[in-house]
């Protein structure tokens, strides 16, 4: 029995301001007219009946994720106080899984991905899963890299697990560096042996707390006194630090296994991500709202509430919400996530 846990507490500052506190990322419509979440738990359904389903969110989020899903099991939704970034997390959805089962084997999924290939991704997470249970070892599924991008975590490879009959190819871990400067990343690509980390972890709940207890005590014991304590958790969870999975667990892995999977995603980790979502108009501008423009080509726009009209206006970002415009040339999205903190200084 798989069960997924859904991380999905991350207010997605490089969508500012479309992506608030207020408005995080997971509860945004931005394909399909509906959120990041439900399109989330409709695709692991095959793989994981709902009842298997775990929610992770912030204190922050829960009326409004409990309203979005009145048939969702509420129990399968954990609040953290505040949120710390993956590590915590995925300790505490381990630590209460155990509860209910003490061979649990866990999927770790992000909220913000769109999957194109779907088929190939369930036989993907089967396969982790089988892996997983076979060998007592974390399964990650990786991707052929295209680019030597700073922005993924890169999974080296070891020997290949030829006893395995199946299409799809797995490895033995080699070692991991999560987001590598670009010289590295450009060796990585040249000596062709790494995958790009899709962010989908699989193995048992005790496997994940072994990890969590080696390379983050603090963080392992806190949870494992005051996971059913409120208050407790939250004192303990503002002296956690606010770390990756990858950062505090991946990086010191030295016994893993990787699959080689191709799958098709979309990232919605940043605005070009809707470039590729939306549909585009004859000048190639893929757009949410009303847009009339000249000599405007290869835009992403957003502004449901009030049309947009440009003259000579290429490559950009522009979002408009109910509180802000916020216009940005395409290339520079990086700097959105400062630009978000400054507003909210001067606001």
């Amino acid at each position: 029995m798989l069960y997924s846990v859904i991380i999905a507490g991350g207010e997605g500052t490089r969508l500012w301001p479309l992506s608030t506190s207020n408005a995080p990322k997971p509860l945004l419509k931005v394909f399909k007219d509906k959120t990041l979440l439900e399109l989330t738990i409709e695709r692991l359904l095959p793989v994981t009946s709902k009842e298997n389903i775990l929610i992770i969110i912030t204190k922050n989020m829960e009326s409004k994720v409990k309203e979005l899903l009145p048939l969702f099991p509420q129990e399968n939704i954990i609040v953290e106080p505040i949120g710390k970034n993956t590590a915590p997390c995925i300790a505490l959805a381990a630590r209460i899984l155990i509860d209910k089962d003490q061979n649990a084997e866990i999927g770790i999924f992000p909220s913000d991905h769109i999957i194109i290939n779907q088929n190939h991704f369930y036989d993907c997470v089967r396969l982790g899963k089988m892996l997983a249970d076979k060998y007592d070892r974390l399964v990650l599924l990786g991707m052929p890299p295209v680019s030597p991008s700073t922005g993924y975590g890169y999974i080296l490879l070891g020997d290949e697990i030829a006893d395995e009959n199946h299409e799809i190819k797995c490895f033995w871990g080699g070692g991991f560096q999560e987001k590598p400067p670009l010289n590295v990343a450009k060796k990585y690509l040249k000596k062709g042996n790494t995958l790009w980390n899709s962010g989908i972890y699989i193995g048992k709940a005790s496997q994940f707390l072994k990890e969590i207890e080696r390379n983050l005590p603090n963080v392992y014991d806190s949870i494992n006194l005051f996971y059913k304590d409120h208050f407790g958790l939250r004192n303990a969870y503002e002296s956690f630090p606010s770390v990756s999975i990858d950062y505090a667990i991946t990086e010191k892995l030295t016994n893993f296994i990787a699959i080689w999977s191709n799958i098709e995603r979309i990232d919605v980790g940043n605005f070009n991500a809707f470039f590729d979502i939306w549909e585009k108009d004859e000048l190639n501008n893929a757009v949410d709202g009303e847009f009339i423009g000249i000599n405007s080509s290869n835009n992403i726009i957003f502004s449901p509430q009030k049309s947009i009209a440009a003259i000579g206006i290429n490559n950009m970002v522009i979002i408009n919400t109910s509180e802000v415009t916020m216009i940005c040339p395409r290339e520079n999205i990086s700097e959105i996530k400062a630009l978000q903190k400054r507003w909210n200084i001067l606001k």
